[in-house]
């Protein structure tokens, strides 16, 4: 199975992980690391590169950061020189959606399928809502 992490700034993490729970019960090989504000880079790197190396059970690890050039961004870039790319990838702009789709399919394809469907569009659960649609005059 493919090992999930998330990398967030503050309790975004705990946050994404509660509402995933929620939604699909106990989600094994999941773990999320949070950058807290008083936390040196280092450490946070090192915390993440233990968490990371946990979930690598033999069919990779897809790790989801919240902001593109953020630093749980760039600890999950730098820490990539650690794992091919055939067991490492990286998703920004992380969202419950997106992690569910991901729990959901990760025992049906490999590292490179599941990265590819989860950047379909139609996958990453963002679109504007129609509301006015909805609403009677």
């Amino acid at each position: 199975m493919i090992g999930i992490q998330v990398v967030t700034h503050g309790k975004l993490g705990h946050g994404l992980a509660d509402g995933l729970q929620m939604i699909v019960g106990d989600v094994p090989q999941f773990a999320y690391c949070q950058l807290k504000s008083e936390q040196s880079i280092a450490d946070y790197r090192q915390a993440v590169l233990i968490q990371t190396q946990s979930l690598e059970q033999g069919q990779g690890v897809l790790v989801f950061a919240d902001l593109l050039g953020g630093t749980p961004y760039n600890t999950a870039c730098f820490n990539s020189r650690h794992f091919s790319t055939t067991k490492y990838q990286i998703i920004t702009g992380v969202n419950l959606s997106l992690l569910i789709s991901a729990v959901l399919k990760r025992e049906e394809a490999n590292l490179t399928e599941l990265v590819q469907q989860l950047m379909q569009p139609t996958e990453c659960g963002i679109e504007l809502s129609a509301f006015s649609q909805l609403t009677t005059p």
